[in-house]
């Protein structure tokens, strides 16, 4: 790294209109322009988004690379809902100096907005040089605030006895930002209200686990330690409920506390969580998505055992509480699956795609060879960090029985293609836009090595990582060159 202080600059034009775009239904379709220099970090840094909105009373969230040209411009046209809230995240991936910073936009104004940030290692700063929009303007002062809140809270963490004071300074600061910006429309004031509601309740839940982590003792909330002055009800049955941070983990905590949850490893401590979620709350979206969580949870933490198929059964039942029959087949399908994370068991019959769109068999690709596969996305820095070692694991077993095989899970295939080419990929190289491999074996996130033998049998679902030397090549030359 050439200094200790490096600056980035970005100047970023986002053109983010409900008024003046174009009217599809309940939603506009927005364009965002953007330039930016990259200065000592132009070839190590790359740009991704994700874009939360509420449409047609749906949440939904899209992902996607950002493609910068070779002058430092880009173009996204989005299309925003009846509420919307834009990250644009900045990546770098140099060897000595790997960090991303995100930038905040709030997608309702209908006026041309110049945004000027500047970031360093561990501290990022924007300056707006059109001051006449006071919705942008005012979400990313709040989302400094919280910040640097939220840095006070793990360099100075309260006290269980302190916990609910700090608790309420998240609403100082939506208080401030509203005093300041009094213009600003009806649904960002009720949201950043609710969300410094949610914040200091997530808090107040979290804080017993995260302060015995960072303190290595154990919390003891005081009495009357949960009777915060706003309810978890009156916060997480709001509209606004799918955009706060870390509400599932919220959720969760809440769970275990009100059922005595013990583990997610049975049946009927899933049930009861089930029954008080929908016994408490209202809020669709929230209830659906929690359902589904607490669903994947039990499913990822479950191990087969003589009674797979009885399980099986009773699962399905559980999923009644879902909203949607495609959700209810997908998981139970999902947990039907789980027998291909047994060791020994066959490889799963699924087809991917190749660079050129032709569909290939992964059964095909055994040919009495060993695969190590590498299950991946462009938008996945980790696994991009891999992608080096991988290389030159690949050459120095070129000669050995073993095939390396990488499929992505990206959903957009131009995105792959475009990482293929950026990072000069080849070899045995596929596509998976589904993530049928990844659900069939049961993958909760990626970068993700699995070891199959020359007979198509699982003998490793959760293989060394290239980047892990000796304890990769130990494992390979185990099964390599054991008669050896």
């Amino acid at each position: 790294m050439k200094n200790t202080v490096s600056y980035l600059l970005i100047n970023i034009l986002i053109i983010s209109t409900l008024n003046s775009c174009n009217k599809i239904s309940s939603y506009s379709e927005c364009t965002i322009k953007g330039e930016i220099d990259e200065g000592e970090y132009k070839g190590n840094g790359e740009m991704s988004y994700i874009l939360n909105k509420l449409e047609n009373n749906n949440f939904i969230t899209e992902k996607n690379v950002v493609n910068i040209n070779e002058d430092g411009s880009f173009e996204l046209a989005l299309n925003t809902g009846t509420f919307s809230i834009l990250s644009l995240i900045y990546h770098v991936n140099a060897e000595e100096d790997s960090w991303q910073r995100t930038i905040p936009v709030y997608l309702n104004s209908s006026q041309t907005v110049k945004l000027s940030m500047q970031a360093q290692k561990h501290i990022i700063s924007i300056k707006n040089k059109n001051d006449n929009n006071p919705d942008v303007l005012a979400y990313w002062e709040y989302q400094d605030k919280i910040i640097a809140l939220q840095k006070q809270f793990y360099d100075d963490m309260p006290k269980p006895e302190e916990a609910q004071e700090f608790c309420l300074s998240y609403m100082t600061v939506a208080d401030e930002i509203i005093a300041k910006y009094p213009k600003i429309n009806k649904d960002l004031k009720e949201f950043l209200v609710t969300n410094s509601k949610a914040l200091g309740v997530s808090t107040l839940y979290l804080l017993p686990s995260i302060y015995s982590h960072f303190k290595h003792t154990k919390f003891l909330p005081p009495e009357g330690y949960y009777n915060y002055r706003y309810s978890i009800q009156e916060i997480y049955n709001t509209h606004f409920a799918p955009f706060f941070s870390n509400y599932m983990t919220t959720l969760f905590a809440v769970l275990k506390k009100e059922t005595k949850f013990v583990t997610s490893h049975h049946l009927e401590e899933t049930k009861k969580q089930l029954e008080y979620l929908k016994k408490n709350f209202t809020n669709p979206i929230i209830v659906n998505k929690m359902t589904e969580a607490i669903l994947l949870s039990f499913i990822q933490s479950y191990k087969i055992g003589p009674d797979f198929e009885q399980e099986i059964q009773e699962f399905s039942k559980l999923t009644k509480y879902l909203s949607h029959e495609n959700q209810r087949t997908e998981l139970i399908n999902q947990f039907k699956n789980l027998k291909f994370t047994a060791i020994g068991s066959d490889i799963p019959n699924i087809e991917v795609e190749d660079a050129n769109g032709k569909l290939i068999k992964l059964k095909d690709q055994i040919n009495g060879q060993y695969l190590y596969i590498d299950l991946w996305a462009s938008w996945c820095s980790p696994c991009k960090k891999e992608i080096p070692a991988l290389k030159k694991l690949e050459k120095e077993y070129q000669k050995e029985n073993i095939k390396f095989i990488s499929i992505s899970c990206d959903k957009h295939k131009n995105s792959w293609i475009n990482c293929l080419k950026k990072m000069e990929l080849d070899g045995n190289q596929f596509l998976d836009q589904k993530g049928a491999l990844i659900k069939c074996l049961n993958v909760s996130g990626i970068p993700r090595f699995v070891i199959y033998s020359p007979d198509g049998e699982l003998i490793n679902p959760n293989a060394p990582l290239p980047n892990s030397g000796e304890k990769i090549r130990n494992e390979l030359n185990k099964l390599l060159f054991a008669d050896k």
